[in-house]
């Protein structure tokens, strides 16, 4: 072992060039590797740190009014206990019911104000049922009383820092106390449903009716998510029988003719890349898991190839050693095992870099948030990353070495000693299949890369019907100040910068309130059509800049029933003249041109809008002051700091108990794409990364051509070549495998984007043009590395060659 060591090394120190091209090729494709699959495994795991998460399962819910069909996450809240009580197999339930409101919850500690999005009424079986780090309280008794809560750490060390926060008290808006009775350590990232506070369900509002009062909460209460403990044995198939029950003994009575209604069960673990339904919470987007993944097995494998291409290059070197080797009666078994084993060497040296160089990207680069994730490469709590990642190394090096191996063990001594060794011709072609399927990999992610570009820029500055930009949104809390917005709006038009005031129940970048309705169609029937409505101020559409169509717009003086449409529901509903139509109890009195309030991957559904309603009657006296509205003020661009300035003067006197916070309608609505936009930076760095690796092996196998053919260029340029010849005659194969390449990349680019881009319901097509800059790209870095390797020996003294050769 010692002297095979010794061998390596003395190998690796006469040739450098070829080593440290080895270790930093197999060093960054392993270093991209682990990084992706730590967080491949992070999002593979979700929730699965819960010790019961196998028996876990959450209920959700599909309606059908019609033929039209609605998948929810939010349930009716009762569901859970009539289904707990008729059937044993459930050994617990527990049901969150959203406290954050429209704009999160504020909490307030003596002069700290805090807005808090992720809040939710919770059962008192929640930590039977999910097992959280205790820090403080006993879970036993948390959320057993009215008014009781359970906090994260991040939110108790917001207020209290490092004091006890047990026995203290948090009071929302509307001056309720709430008293801190458990603190839970910080949910990890690979949870779908986190919170930082949960409140106990003991009010009035979410409790659970009794008789006819319970049968009606099944249709028209209070929603929640709701999760079961099954007892052990469970099976999920079982469960149509549970819900068949529950559908013959409460749905069914109820005798509502064209109304249907069926639960079924998402085991927790698979919840975060489940079906989307409405009311859920973000999902996992698939594609970008198989993106990740795509991209480490082709840096792994062109970081391999890489080798694979060195190695048979460096035959000719060996073969006369190999040669003598075998003459002295070496055992073709004994080198093979030689040669595998200085490949493995070489994979286990670049681990160790790789695993330095993950740390570093993780820590001094900004790959977590590109990640949406946090990462984090701790050997110390975590030691089966180190033996994972050297096994992996291993594997990697005996994948890496197997072919070279097996072709420097099959030289036959007499061939060794000859000019050009028995197969070096085979060599080639195998160098050169591999080259080719280098740059297959490299031009495909760079060309996934530029179609993924084109439609983000198209998304970000496509028309979206309305005017988003310098529109900013401000929230208005509790009914209370509805009927004082009118003066606010009129004291916020004072000022010469601020253009326009409106309202909305509902911002822009949310679904407007989704449900089924009553519409007359083409042949007067009044049919249940699913789609969207939300209330505005009467000069909602002028202030946003949408188009009105047909009929008149609303006006403050616009009776309850009067609606505007958009061109979609005049589609849907074939209507030749949409004015007059009767919505509901009401009349359609014009119609506007579609415009997109959800990203542009969803398309526009049906939908009307109405004058909002300010009386406080229509909302239950406890709901009162949790109920919120988007105020959306429109600017000019000039001076925007003085006109921010204005509005934070204004809002400090309208609302003194509330700090002052806005949001650009823009970058709302810009932020939906977060996801697309990081897994595009992501597909960028790597494929950088890839065309780097696949560039460092083009360079070393030049560098191996051209010493090989010193003699043949130094003759060529005593007999006229110029340098730019040889450098032609040098490249010209590696252009035609890249051009080669290319058109298989482009091909398979073509299909793969295609696909992708069928997730959105406005997109671009894949330009052949892109397809094309991306085959340039690459074939200009791959010609720049080989230009340069052999510009030096083109220009090189042939005199000198001559000698020396």
């Amino acid at each position: 072992m010692k002297d095979f060591l010794v061998a390596v090394w003395r190998s690796a120190v006469r040739e450098r060039s070829y080593a440290l091209i080895n270790l930093i090729g197999l060093a960054l494709g392993f270093a991209c590797c682990l990084v992706l699959a730590l967080f491949l495994r992070g999002e593979l795991t979700y929730d699965r740190h819960f010790d019961k998460h196998e028996r876990i399962y959450r209920v959700v819910g599909e309606t059908t009014i019609g033929e039209q069909v609605r998948n929810s996450a939010w349930i009716p809240r009762s569901v859970a206990r009539v289904i707990a009580e008729d059937h044993p197999e459930v050994e617990e339930f527990v049901r969150f019911t959203d406290s954050s409101l429209q704009d999160g919850l504020r909490l307030r500690h003596g002069d700290k104000v805090l807005n808090w999005r992720n809040t939710y009424f919770a059962s008192d079986s929640v930590f039977r049922v999910f097992s959280h780090k205790v820090l403080a309280g006993d879970p036993a008794k948390a959320l057993v009383e009215p008014s009781t809560m359970a906090v994260s750490a991040s939110l108790a060390r917001a207020y209290f820092g490092d004091a006890d926060p047990i026995g203290q008290l948090l009071h929302t808006d509307v001056g309720e106390a709430w008293k801190i009775t458990l603190v839970f350590e910080d949910l990890p990232p690979n949870t779908h449903l986190r919170y930082d506070a949960l409140f106990a369900d003991k009010i009035p509002i979410l409790r659970d009716g009794e008789g006819a009062a319970l049968r009606q909460q099944m249709l028209r209460g209070y929603t929640a998510y709701i999760y079961l403990l099954m007892r052990p044995g469970f099976v999920q198939a079982e469960w149509k029988r549970i819900d068949a029950d529950f559908v013959r003994r409460y749905i069914e009575p109820m005798g509502n003719v064209g109304f249907k209604a069926r639960t079924w069960v998402q085991p927790l673990a698979s919840i975060h890349y489940g079906e989307p339904m409405d009311g859920d919470q973000p999902s996992g987007n698939r594609a970008y898991l198989y993106g990740c993944l795509t991209i480490a097995l082709l840096i792994l494998a062109v970081a391999c190839i890489n080798y694979t291409n060195l190695a048979t290059a460096r035959a000719l070197r060996r073969a006369r050693s190999t040669g003598i080797r075998k003459i002295l009666g070496a055992r073709r078994c004994g080198l093979l095992l030689e040669f595998l084993g200085e490949s493995v060497l070489y994979a286990l040296g670049a681990a160790v870099l790789g695993l330095a160089l993950a740390e570093v990207l993780l820590t001094l680069t900004p790959m977590n948030e590109l990640l949406a994730s946090k990462v984090q490469l701790d050997l110390s709590s975590d030691p089966s990353l180190l033996w994972g990642g050297l096994s992996v190394a291993f594997l990697l090096g005996l994948l890496a070495g197997i072919y070279p191996a097996v072709y420097l063990s099959s030289w036959l001594p007499v061939a060794a000693f000859s000019a050009r060794g028995g197969g070096e011709a085979r060599g080639a072609r195998v160098r050169e299949a591999l080259v080719l399927l280098q740059f297959v990999m490299a031009v495909g992610v760079v060309a996934a890369t530029l179609v993924m570009g084109s439609q983000m820029h198209y998304m970000a500055t496509a028309s979206l019907g309305f005017e988003q930009k310098n529109q900013v949104m401000l929230t208005i809390r509790g009914t209370d100040n509805f009927a004082r917005i009118p003066a606010l709006s009129q004291e916020l038009l004072r000022n010469p910068g601020v253009l326009a005031v409106t309202q909305t129940g509902n911002p822009p970048g949310r679904y407007p309130f989704d449900s089924f309705f009553k519409v007359e169609d083409a042949k007067g029937a009044m049919p249940s059509i699913r789609g969207g409505s939300f209330g505005v101020a009467a000069n909602f559409t002028s202030a946003l800049g949408i188009r009105l169509v047909k009929g008149k717009d609303l006006s403050a003086e616009s009776p309850v029933g009067n609606f505007l449409v958009n061109e979609t529901m005049v589609r849907t509903m074939g209507w030749k003249d949409p004015i007059g139509r009767r919505i509901q109890d009401g009349r359609v009195i014009g119609v506007v041109g579609d415009f997109h309030f959800r990203p542009l991957r969803e398309p526009v559904v049906p939908m009307f809008m109405m004058v909002l309603n300010d009386d406080p009657n229509l909302v239950a006296p406890e709901r009162r002051p949790f109920v919120q509205r988007t105020l959306i003020v429109r600017v000019a661009g000039e001076d925007f700091a003085a006109t921010l300035k204005h509005l934070r003067e204004t809002m400090t006197r309208f609302d003194p108990g509330n700090p002052f916070e806005y949001v650009m309608l823009d970058e709302s609505l810009q932020g939906a794409y977060s996801t697309e936009r990081r897994m595009l930076a992501l597909i960028a760095i790597f494929a950088s990364l890839c065309i780097l690796i696949a560039c460092l092996g083009l360079f070393g196998l030049t560098a191996f051509a051209t010493e090989r053919r010193a003699r043949e260029i130094a003759i060529r340029k005593v007999l006229g070549a110029s340098a730019s010849q040889v450098v032609w005659m040098l490249s010209r194969r590696i252009l035609l495998l890249i051009g080669i390449g290319g058109l298989v990349a482009a091909a398979v680019a073509w299909g793969v984007m295609n696909e992708w881009l069928s997730g959105f319901a406005y997109r671009v097509g894949v330009n052949p043009l892109l397809l094309a800059v991306s085959v340039v790209l690459a074939g200009g870095v791959a010609l720049a590395t080989v230009a340069l390797q052999s510009r030096r020996v083109a220009r090189a003294d042939p005199a000198d060659t001559l000698r020396h050769d």
